[in-house]
């Protein structure tokens, strides 16, 4: 669960960003006045790349999470309420007393989450079956314009529907209402929206909407979707027809306008409300002023798009390259951030000293010594940092020691298959004891590994040839450990 939360805070946090710089650019388009069509293009493209675009920026995200952690950012001092983030995306906490509870509150948040979510489905493949049930009792009927509708008594608005079979579905009322030109014009509108797909971007605007409930970004843009939808349907509808725009505008005023609700309430689906009927109105009449700019538009969201999949990616490589360097304060603060509390050894300052200057070794001396309070006040989420640091060269020891974290829950949440990643890790780069703990994770079946006797078998040969005797070695510490038990 904890890994599953902690993959849900990283995507969740890049959608907000991502969802974010997507409304700052189409707030731009409004306000350089382009036309809706290409609005409504960009709208489109924004949802096919809202689920994908997260996982480009993640690189980013693991950037600014290493920043967090060498940075030192929030408290350092094992009794801090501070959040740290670790390269994987799992969540830390500098204190077991503030932990739990934190732990707690996330799963709560997230399974709000996932309730929201899975009510939304629903209501969204209800709408879906409701219209298909409207569907079966509607009758069919064949204009003059070659177009087939349905007829169907619902007070519903006209609408274009189906993503497999399309149709567009009129109520029997309207027919009463409009005569065959202005009848004409609603197909004809109707019929765009089948041309262009729009019952399939708008059943992935809906889903997307949903599941990403949590951003407000996501709704503004949902409903601005909505509207540039129309916008660009009327557009499409009276270009170049100055007689079919001052037809079409008095059909909207006059069906919003009617005092029999059954009719009116027409104005809540495809017309929306009478303020949004004036702006389609005026939205028809500068449309032919104004510039479509599809260039600008397809360049604002290839160029974000591109340069998001190139420069991230590229930073995150010069990142990995850097070698290490001191955390950013003098050593003398750096000794007093860790010994404010309690005395600390010779030994400790040190290995402090050099472990700034990027000495690797050095650095999981102090994960090590931090970790298991040899010199210095324990503290779980600093030793951690240091192990960190000191594997981003391989350090295999600092491997099996993370991996030890996980197992116990030391500072984070307790996460056995986390730890068992650690410990094939550490036995990949010729860390004896790690191969005997990655032995251990499939022969006890550690968090999400099953049972495997051959690959614990092999991990066992491994540690035996790496170290020769570590076998008897293991078995005489748990002998021990098991006579020790009461």
């Amino acid at each position: 669960m904890s890994a599953v939360i902690s993959c849900f805070l990283g995507w969740s946090g890049n959608i907000l960003i991502v969802s974010g710089i997507l409304a700052a650019f189409y707030f731009l388009l409004r306000k350089l006045n382009i036309k809706s069509e290409s609005r409504y293009v960009f709208l489109k493209l924004s949802f096919i790349a809202l689920p994908l675009l997260p996982f480009i920026f993640l690189e980013g995200f693991k950037l600014f999470q290493r920043s967090a952690l060498t940075s030192g950012a929030g408290s350092s001092q094992s009794g801090g309420s501070a959040i740290f983030l670790n390269s994987n995306g799992m969540a830390l906490a500098t204190s077991n007393q503030d932990f739990k509870l934190l732990g707690w509150a996330l799963v709560a948040l997230f399974l709000i989450y996932v309730l929201s979510v899975t009510r939304g489905l629903i209501r969204i493949f209800y709408s879906a079956w409701t219209i298909k049930s409207i569907k079966r009792s509607s009758i069919i009927k064949h204009l003059e314009n070659g177009h087939r509708v349905l007829i169907h008594n619902y007070p519903l608005a006209p609408a274009a529907t189906g993503i497999f079979n399309p149709v567009i579905l009129i109520p029997k009322k309207l027919l009463a209402e409009v005569s065959d030109k202005e009848l004409n014009l609603i197909v004809q509108h109707e019929a765009i929206h089948l041309k262009r797909l729009d019952p399939l971007f708008n059943a992935l605007r809906l889903i997307a909407k949903e599941i990403l409930i949590f951003s407000p970004f996501v709704h503004w843009l949902s409903q601005a979707f909505e509207e540039e939808m129309e916008l660009s349907v009327d557009e499409a509808l009276i270009q170049n027809r100055e007689l079919e725009r001052k037809s079409y505008g008095a059909l909207l005023l006059r069906i919003c306008s009617q005092e029999d609700q059954s009719l009116a309430v027409m104005c809540n689906g495809l017309f929306k409300s009478s303020s949004f009927i004036k702006r389609r109105i005026e939205n028809m009449k500068n449309s032919s002023q104004r510039p479509a700019r599809r260039k600008l538009v397809a360049g604002l969201f290839i160029g974000f798009f591109v340069s998001a999949a190139i420069t991230v990616p590229a930073i995150g490589l010069a990142e990995k390259s850097k070698v290490n360097v001191p955390i950013g304060s003098s050593n003398q603060a750096d000794v007093a951030k860790y010994c404010s509390e309690g005395a600390c050894s010779k030994e400790f300052k040190d290995t402090l000293v050099e472990a700034e200057k990027g000495n690797i070794e050095a650095q999981n001396k102090v994960g090590v010594m931090l970790h298991f309070a040899e010199g210095v006040k324990q503290n779980y989420a600093e030793a951690l940092k240091w192990y960190l640091r000191a594997i981003e060269k391989h350090h295999a020891e600092a491997a099996n020691h993370i991996g030890r974290i996980y197992l116990n829950g030391e500072g984070v949440l307790k996460n056995a298959a986390e730890a068992c990643k650690w410990y094939i890790k550490s036995g990949d780069w010729g860390h004896a004891w790690g191969m005997m703990n990655a032995a251990s994770c499939y022969k006890n079946a550690h968090g999400s590994f099953v049972t495997d006797e051959t690959k614990s078998a092999e991990w066992y040969q491994r540690a035996e040839k790496a170290q020769p005797g570590i076998l008897k070695e293991y078995e005489k510490k748990l002998a021990l450990k098991l006579r020790s038990k009461p």
